[in-house]
């Protein structure tokens, strides 16, 4: 027992303390995902780093002022990491044929709402613009090998 500490916790203290560990096991989670996967790929981040975008936003709309009052700038800072991320982390979604374009559209629409087309539409571009390097890069090589065979 701590003698520093004079009043025990109010109702209302526990009520902030069990939404806050609610809350922050989002996080724990992710964090245990990401560091206990033995080779962690771009696929596992994306669900993840998803859940944690829409806990954030669920935060800013919270009946309870002190949790918004720090969703706003976790979720700035966080914006920042997903905006230079969330293409690549989509495109290895896409790429997975478990998910394919179906969660990368699914979480783009949880997350974006209307404005969740246009980043559909980035991710499918930079899909095929992926596949047309690809292919580039590919056939003549594919070419020189059948050549050589002849």
């Amino acid at each position: 027992m701590d003698k520093n500490y004079k009043y025990n916790p109010s109702q209302k203290d526990w009520e902030v303390a069990a939404i806050d560990h609610g809350c922050l096991k989002r996080f724990y989670d992710a964090t245990l995902h990401f560091s206990g996967t033995k080779f962690p790929t771009a696929n596992v981040f994306f669900l993840d780093i998803c859940s944690i975008q829409l806990q954030l936003m669920k935060w800013e709309q919270s009946e309870y002022d002190f949790l918004r009052h720090v969703a706003g700038p976790m979720k700035e800072k966080f914006e920042k990491y997903w905006e230079e991320c969330s293409l690549v982390l989509a495109i290895a979604v896409v790429l997975d044929p478990r998910f394919e374009m179906d969660l990368a559209e699914y979480y783009y629409r949880q997350i974006h709402g209307r404005n969740a087309e246009k980043h559909i539409q980035r991710v499918r571009i930079t899909f095929v613009d992926f596949y047309m390097d690809y292919e580039g890069e590919l056939l003549p090589s594919l070419d020189l090998w059948n050549s050589e065979s002849v």
